[in-house]
């Protein structure tokens, strides 16, 4: 190991001075270490056995061809870039034993990738986000998850327009209740569409707009209970409200009124949760 560091280093011009690189070396299946692993630098004519799984050398930038050889393991041959910017390498060696049983992995995961891009044709996005995650528990190279989740952002595109095109139609046509159906819809898949978001709240409002004269009168004797347990209560119910437990929402914006009638916030809150409740018993 010092003979090699050495050389290499006399190898090194005045303007390219060694990089101390870190190499790690682990089972492809299990990423456990593999210790004793002979090293062979191709180009160098230079090779050292590893005591532990992880080694050190400094090499001057350049391009080495490297070969990993360990007992009861496939020969690993490799090409690293050695660069300031490039200076940690992992490598991966595959048992003899476990070649049969990566083929077949590798086959189901191609099977999730050809029905993973079925689902994005067809814009079944529920199913592909599916897809995508059991995916994500295979060891795809960066490239590819790269390419299914472009592919995936394209096809929800593509459906929230043409989603938000038959909403906002319907809404111009007053039809409120169907035209919320399919906002709902675009935020179920795309929960940070603003433009969704927004009419939401906007038909929410032109629905409660129309219920005038809608507020909860306080009772002449109404309990009195202290300001913590309100926000407590409060925060409850917002939680149901957005979680979609309207009823339970409702329950408790109208019960936070009933002991304090100058809650605007909760005042809001309710009108909002009924006007769900009546959209959604419309729909």
């Amino acid at each position: 190991m010092v003979n090699l560091i050495a050389i290499i280093i006399l190898l090194a011009q005045p303007n390219n001075e060694p990089i101390n690189i870190q190499c790690t070396i682990r089972d492809s299946i299990s990423h456990d270490s593999i210790p004793l692993v002979q090293i062979t630098f191709e180009n160098l004519g230079k090779s050292f056995k590893t005591r532990q799984s992880n080694f050190y050398v400094s090499l001057p930038s350049a391009t080495y061809n490297l070969v990993l050889e360990a007992d009861e393991y496939e020969k690993l041959v490799r090409s690293i870039d050695v660069s300031s910017e490039s200076d940690s390498f992992v490598f991966e060696m595959v048992k003899a034993s476990d070649r049969v049983w990566l083929g077949l992995k590798q086959d189901t995961l191609n099977i999730y990738l050809d029905s993973l891009d079925n689902a994005l044709k067809k814009r079944e996005l529920q199913e592909a986000k599916r897809l995508i995650a059991v995916v994500e528990n295979y060891n795809c190279s960066v490239s590819v998850l790269d390419s299914i989740h472009k592919s995936y952002d394209l096809a929800k595109t593509a459906w929230s327009d043409s989603f938000l095109q038959i909403a906002q139609e319907l809404e111009d046509s007053t039809k409120f209740a169907d035209a919320y159906y399919y906002y709902k819809k675009i935020v179920d898949i795309d929960s940070l569409n603003e433009t969704a978001l927004k009419k939401l709240d906007e038909i929410d409002n032109k629905i409660t707009g129309s219920q005038k004269g809608d507020t909860l009168q306080p009772p002449k004797e109404r309990p009195t209970i202290d300001h913590q347990t309100i926000k407590k209560m409060y925060n409850e119910a917002l939680s149901k409200f957005f979680s979609e437990d309207y009823n339970g929402a409702l329950k408790l914006f109208k019960t936070i009124l009933r002991y304090d009638p100058t809650y605007e916030s909760a005042r809001k809150y309710l009108k909002k949760t009924e006007a769900r409740l009546k959209v959604l018993k419309k729909g």
